[in-house]
């Protein structure tokens, strides 16, 4: 993930925590990324390489899509519904029956 995109989550997680009734949710809670959540986002990575590894089909490059595992595996574990716009996360959730809200 580039700083440009870094930046712009930021910016996103500001704008999700102090208004979250925007996005059609009640309240934000922003958990803490433990070295815990790390391994389990790993291992769901391994598992699920078809969602959370993307690849560049010219250059044969690839990348870890790590913030999407560390979402998918807190997801998992708070089994709370799950506001994106990402059809991945979408496929993730239906694998495993979590909820998925789309966002408009």
């Amino acid at each position: 993930m580039g700083i440009s995109k870094v930046l712009k989550l930021g910016e996103a997680m500001l704008l999700l925590s102090s208004s979250p009734q925007l996005f059609g949710m009640r309240r934000l809670e922003v958990v803490e990324t433990t070295p815990e959540r790390v391994a389990g986002a790993l291992a769901i990575a391994s598992k699920h390489a078809k969602i959370f590894l993307k690849r560049d089909e010219k250059t044969g490059t690839a990348w870890l899509r790590m913030v999407d595992a560390i979402t998918a595996y807190t997801w998992m574990e708070l089994k709370l519904p799950l506001h994106a716009h990402d059809q991945a996360m979408k496929k993730f959730g239906k694998i495993y029956g979590l909820e998925y809200v789309e966002f408009p």
